[in-house]
């Protein structure tokens, strides 16, 4: 699985992202997938501009932002913890077969996490916040799918 920092290292390498004006704001991956898709916030525009890593590296248009909070900057001096280690740090707390993963990796009010959500066989929806420098849990919820209203 290729690592949140090497996929961000072959960003800043490639031509595209020469002119890139934003801040790292987020780093979102689907597990098995290797595709990340890392999100660059620009003040200026309030917009987000988003790098999918594949073969070729694709960027998409500048999109509105949902703002429920604050947008911080990635410090990547902070990433102590590899996406790998937050995985299966967050499978051995979870006791359900999981269908789906989902992870980003944020500055939120709660610090710079990991944010994992497994989406259960047994219809649950387990979340983890784990913070990204000291691997402590810093909130865990395990819901019912069931739970959730439209």
């Amino acid at each position: 699985m290729i690592d949140f920092k090497e996929a961000l290292k072959k960003l800043e390498e490639n031509k595209i992202f020469k002119e890139e004006k934003g801040i790292l704001s987020h780093a979102f991956i689907m597990p098995p997938s290797e595709e990340w898709q890392l999100g660059f916030y620009n003040k200026k525009t309030d917009k987000v501009i988003t790098y999918f890593m594949n073969e070729t590296i694709e960027k998409s248009p500048p999109t509105e932002v949902m703002k429920e909070n604050p947008i911080n900057k990635i410090n990547i001096s902070k990433v102590e913890i590899s996406l790998e280690e937050a995985l299966k740090f967050a499978e051995e707390e979870t006791d359900s077969e999981i269908n789906k993963k989902i992870v980003i990796l944020q500055n939120l009010d709660i610090g710079q996490i990991w944010n994992i959500t497994f989406l259960t066989k047994d219809f649950k929806v387990v979340n983890f916040k784990i913070d990204s420098e000291s691997k402590k849990i810093i909130k865990k919820t395990d819901n019912s799918i069931f739970d959730f209203k439209a």
